[in-house]
C-alpha cells in the first residue's frame, strides 16, 4: 500500500485561489500610488523613532 498526497480538483482548489491571488497583485500592485504602497513602512520608522527619541532604546 503506498500514501499518495490528496490533490484538490476543482474551481476553488487552493493552489488555483493562490494563482487567481498572485495575479490580481500583480495586476493591481503598480497602480497603486507609491506613497500608499509605502505607508505601512513609513508608520513602522515613525513608531520606531518615536518610541527610542522617548526612552533612549527599541524597548517600548
Amino acid at each position: 500500500m503506498s500514501f499518495q498526497l490528496p490533490v484538490a480538483r476543482g474551481p476553488f482548489s487552493d493552489q488555483r485561489r493562490f494563482d487567481l491571488f498572485i495575479a490580481l497583485v500583480r495586476f493591481t500592485y503598480p497602480k497603486v500610488p507609491r506613497q500608499l504602497r509605502q505607508l505601512p513602512k513609513t508608520i513602522y520608522l515613525w513608531d520606531m523613532r518615536r518610541r527610542m527619541a522617548k526612552t533612549g532604546s527599541f524597548a517600548a
